[in-house]
């Protein structure tokens, strides 16, 4: 989940790239007209309402050229290339208007292209993290795959996609004549293309660049809603492939009231969970994951030790996958941002309250080459001190023999017990900045890098 907010922050960025350079080239064009044809009444409507000049035909050829190569172009631009190419011959009001368009298409086939490859990654990571975390068969694999390639889905939003595109070519068209009504002039052309942050303000009605706005939202909706989509759907073939009964509705950080009461009623029966985004909402970023007892334990564990909604949620992301990333920009000494930051403050504040597993623990380092060296060379004292989370399993059948280095601790005191939200790990976590004692190091007949820990505890 944390990993797909930050994608949806990525996406939001090369979507309002791309609304500013449509902007950026309503501007030139209108103002290549206005100074070649405006008067002292500026650039009116009856001066559009005459034959198309060889100069006007320059435009338009110029305004194709910036669109690049449009041999690859989708079907759907293509019919729209050939209806604009047509209506630009008519006059020079509607060759205007057709040089918009040109526009708005090449915009267009850039959102699709984006929201094409954005929902294709996101469905492969998924796939991905289903196969590790369900042990999927190569044949399962196979088939959970099947459910992103299928055609159906993307006719649908493409569809949509196309649909919103033809809107905005007609708003975009309909505020230029009006001004062209009155007279364009150099003065309210930059009113027309102003964008208006304060929401009293925005007025797309009036305002090409706030109309652009409106676009660009229900663009990255539209990315996110079929990203959750797709996610949702990959989610519900591959459980029931498994044989999984029963999912619990996992809520997205800060999640809102109708989603939070969705997750209250559950778990739901295999076949009767609310869909996503169907029966939530565009823009929802919740998930389902499989029921099974040991969520009981969890909430068992929640009301025990007075963990919040937001700690729990902590737990939850960590549990999840955010482990990963999470730790990668603790080991390199930086100070993690945004929703990493989110989950390592709910995380601190819910290790605070859980309670510390006392016991022999385990963990397994699969490193090889420069990166086994730096690895080892920490151990090369009588302490160590952990910059990052350091996770132990509890569990004797998650040991992993093959792993180059092998570090146990005989009488753990100061780890936190995660077993109720990670019961398949058996994970036992210490908060970053643990202070360890190196009790011994060795290489065993195996080769294996052999370390034990030990651990004073907490007050």
């Amino acid at each position: 989940m944390a990993q797909l907010i930050k994608m949806d922050s990525q996406s939001d960025k090369q979507s309002e790239q791309y609304y500013d350079e449509f902007l950026s080239y309503i501007r030139d064009h209108l103002t290549a007209f206005y100074q070649h044809y405006a008067d002292d009444n500026g650039l009116t409507l009856a001066q559009t309402m005459t034959r198309v000049s060889k100069w006007d035909l320059e435009q338009w050829k110029q305004a194709l050229d910036s669109l690049g190569d449009t041999s690859d172009w989708p079907e759907e631009a293509q019919n729209r290339l050939k209806i604009q190419t047509y209506v630009a011959s008519i006059n020079r009001q509607q060759l205007i208007g057709s040089v918009l368009a040109l526009g708005i298409i090449g915009l267009t086939v850039k959102n699709q292209r984006t929201i094409e490859k954005r929902v294709e990654s996101d469905g492969v990571d998924e796939v991905s993290h289903l196969k590790k975390a369900l042990k999927l068969a190569p044949k399962q694999v196979k088939k959970t795959t099947s459910v992103i390639t299928q055609v159906s889905s993307r006719k649908q939003w493409s569809a949509n996609l196309w649909v919103d595109s033809d809107k905005l070519a007609g708003d975009v068209q309909y505020l230029v004549n009006q001004n062209l009504k009155h007279g364009l002039s150099l003065d309210n052309l930059p009113r027309l293309l102003e964008k208006h942050v304060n929401p009293n303000q925005f007025k797309p009605g009036q305002s090409i660049a706030d109309r652009v706005e409106q676009m660009s939202y229900e663009t990255k909706r539209l990315v996110r809603t079929e990203s959750a989509r797709l996610k949702y759907e990959t989610d519900l073939a591959t459980y029931r492939m498994k044989g999984v009964k029963w999912v619990k509705w996992l809520t997205e950080p800060g999640a809102c009231s109708k989603c939070q009461g969705i997750a209250a009623g559950g778990p739901y029966a295999i076949d009767d969970v609310p869909e996503i985004p169907g029966d939530s909402h565009p823009n929802c970023r919740c998930s389902i994951v499989p029921y099974v007892k040991s969520m009981d334990n969890q909430q068992k564990t929640v009301k025990q030790y007075g963990l919040t909604q937001d700690e729990q949620a902590g737990v939850l992301r960590w549990v999840s996958g955010d482990s990963y990333k999470l730790n990668s920009v603790l080991r390199e000494g930086n100070e993690p941002t945004g929703l990493l930051k989110t989950t390592m403050d709910e995380l601190d504040s819910a290790l605070a309250k859980l309670p510390r597993y006392n016991g022999y623990i385990q963990r397994s380092v699969d490193l090889s080459g420069q990166q086994l060296n730096d690895f080892l060379w920490k151990f090369n004292s009588s302490s160590y001190s952990s910059k990052q989370y350091l996770s132990f399993t509890k569990n004797a059948d998650k040991y992993n023999g093959t792993a180059a280095v092998q570090l146990f601790i005989k009488e753990s005191k100061g780890g936190h017990n995660l077993g109720a939200f990670n019961e398949a790990e058996g994970e036992v976590l210490y908060e970053r900045g643990a202070e360890f004692r190196v009790l011994d190091t060795f290489v065993d007949k195996d080769n294996k890098f052999i370390i034990e820990l030990g651990d004073d505890g907490h007050e």
